[in-house]
């Protein structure tokens, strides 16, 4: 299957269970709700990207199928899970935690090593931002920290996907 083709597939599923939360979990009555399917959205957006680039270079063995096994049910865990501000921001504090599990296993498996510790950086970074963000929330402030990752994840999206592009062979030093 080709690198685009999988991203694709996964990129629809991940698609197909966003909306499917968003209709039957009816999280547009949470004042949440909007802004956890914008991040969601952001994030399949990057996964897209991210599917497409890693998997034309990087081998995959029995541990890869296991972690993408596990990465792909935090997707949907986090799908059905826009209701929940405090439960969607462990499960995406997770999700970045295992990605850069997923990485840092396949440093010793491939040349592309400056590539691969951008993305560990990056993965730990999102992962610090949602366990703040999770931090605001169980402090009583579920609005204002979702808003803010929304607003910091699509900044942070901008940049890696078009101002310094994070998912290119050549990295600019």
């Amino acid at each position: 299957m080709s690198s685009t083709l999988r991203a694709g597939l996964a990129t629809i599923i991940f698609a197909i269970a966003g909306l499917a939360s968003f209709y039957f979990e009816q999280i547009w009555w949470e004042p949440t709700g909007i802004p956890l399917a914008v991040f969601y959205a952001l994030l399949i957006l990057n996964t897209f990207f991210s599917v497409r680039f890693f998997s034309s270079l990087l081998p995959a063995d029995l541990l890869q199928k296991v972690i993408d096994t596990v990465l792909l049910a935090f997707y949907l865990l986090l799908a059905f899970s826009m209701n929940d501000e405090v439960r969607f921001f462990l499960i995406a504090l997770g999700l970045f935690l295992v990605a850069s599990v997923k990485y840092v296993f396949l440093l010793k498996h491939t040349s592309y090593e400056k590539i691969l510790r951008r993305k560990i950086r990056v993965n730990l970074v999102g992962a610090a931002a949602c366990g703040a963000a999770w931090g605001g929330v169980v402090l009583g402030y579920p609005l204002e920290s979702v808003w803010m990752a929304v607003v910091a994840f699509a900044i942070a999206n901008i940049h890696l996907l078009l101002i310094r592009p994070i998912y290119v062979l050549e990295q600019k030093s």
